[in-house]
């Protein structure tokens, strides 16, 4: 669940996966659960309509007919089973949810890839996530900057509470905004010594020479 928390407050593009996935497992769910009547009524509709179809000649060349026979075969097995019936429309329109969800879930997925690796494929978060797939410490990225995870054990560090940061205006004139840092828990900074070679975070740079 905390995953699922950080990925909904990461991007839209996460916003959009989690919805999409949650619609696409209650779609499946619900289809699968009313999958007996939906069949027995999709049967029902096949032989009612194969039998008005029948007594057409060269039916098969009248699509407009074909469909208005189709929709009066439904309109009977709706008259005959009406209960069944209203299961198959409930788990029609579940297996259309299913469906469209599914269907934009696969189309993010392929634009996401498609933003990932032809449009910003030199990008430092590509390349730092990239490079980290297998390293079993990181402890979190954020703006271009990874760190490991260390506890009050390790010497040479401590720890930052949470704070608000107020806005202020960086050096190319870009203004930000004030926001919260650290999260619930804080961070952890390497203890002023004059030497930047050993900070948190400082091993990122050999890393990628």
């Amino acid at each position: 669940m905390e995953l699922l928390v950080d990925l909904w407050e990461t991007s839209w593009f996460w916003k959009s996966v989690i919805i999409l996935s949650t619609i696409t497992v209650i779609g499946l769910l619900a289809f699968l659960l009313t999958l007996s009547p939906y069949s027995y009524v999709k049967d029902l509709i096949a032989m009612e309509h194969k039998v008005l179809l029948s007594g057409k000649w060269f039916i098969w060349v009248r699509k407009g007919k074909q469909e208005e026979l189709y929709q009066r075969a439904k309109r009977k097995v709706s008259s005959k089973y009406p209960t069944a019936y209203n299961w198959y429309i409930v788990s029609s329109i579940a297996l259309f949810l299913f469906n469209f969800s599914f269907g934009c879930l696969v189309l993010l997925g392929i634009g996401g890839a498609v933003d990932k690796y032809v449009f910003t494929p030199n990008s430092p978060s590509n390349e730092i996530n990239t490079k980290y797939d297998d390293y079993e410490d990181v402890y979190y990225y954020e703006n271009d900057y990874v760190e490991v995870h260390y506890d009050d054990h390790t010497p040479g560090i401590h720890h930052v509470q949470p704070h608000w940061v107020n806005g202020y205006e960086r050096s190319d004139g870009t203004m930000v905004d004030g926001y919260w840092r650290g999260g619930e828990d804080g961070y952890y900074r390497s203890n002023p010594d004059g030497n930047p070679d050993n900070n948190i975070g400082s091993f990122i740079n050999s890393f990628f020479d």
